[in-house]
């Protein structure tokens, strides 16, 4: 059985959220995948995975500008680390990768990264978040690999980390999909 820790902000509900419930879901229905998530923030994120039977653990709250709230937020995954029976470790964004990362590597647990957004470096998050190396780099699509590869976040790969693509069949798909709709947009619109 894997054990993993899905750790992430929780203060949003959107498609990386949705996402994260519907592998609640799939947990529960799997004796071979036990899941669990540390949340910085409590609210309807965290409700919906206790409505699907996830073990939740609310660790913040923090934010950037309390650094008090920042460091017992990190105390309080210490402890949860120290005690839980983990194989792996899932940081979802660069915030929580960079604020929390390096102390799943005290705890001497992999990091798995998934990336769903581009890390191109320019934000100083990025910067902040490419302190810590994660052992594997999971990215939504080809296009996020693409830009994590560049990013000092994966600088990660010349350091051995394996980068994993969940999204390359989906975006030869979109890619066909948009090349077509651009042909009928040019025969409907040939002056435009």
């Amino acid at each position: 059985m894997t054990r993993a820790l899905i750790v992430h902000s929780g203060n949003m509900l959107g498609g990386v959220e949705t996402v994260l419930t519907a592998l609640a879901r799939l947990a529960r229905s799997h004796e071979t995948l036990a899941l669990e998530f540390a949340l910085a923030f409590d609210g309807p994120f965290a409700d919906r995975l206790r409505a699907e039977g996830a073990p939740v653990v609310i660790i913040g709250p923090a934010r950037l500008s309390r650094p008090l709230q920042i460091r017992a937020m990190r105390r309080r995954l210490s402890a949860h680390l120290a005690t839980a029976a983990l194989d792996v470790v899932l940081i979802q964004s660069a915030w929580s990768h960079a604020l929390l990362g390096s102390v799943v590597t005290r705890a001497k647990l992999p990091i798995a990264l998934w990336v769903h957004d581009v890390l191109d470096g320019s934000h100083w998050l990025h910067h902040l978040a490419a302190r810590v190396k994660p052992q594997l780099l999971i990215c939504n699509s080809q296009f996020t690999a693409r830009g994590a590869s560049a990013a000092a976040t994966c600088t990660a790969r010349s350091r051995g980390a394996r980068c994993r693509c969940s999204g390359a069949a989906a975006d030869a798909t979109v890619n066909t999909e948009n090349r077509q709709l651009d042909k009928k947009m040019k025969s409907i619109c040939r002056g435009c």
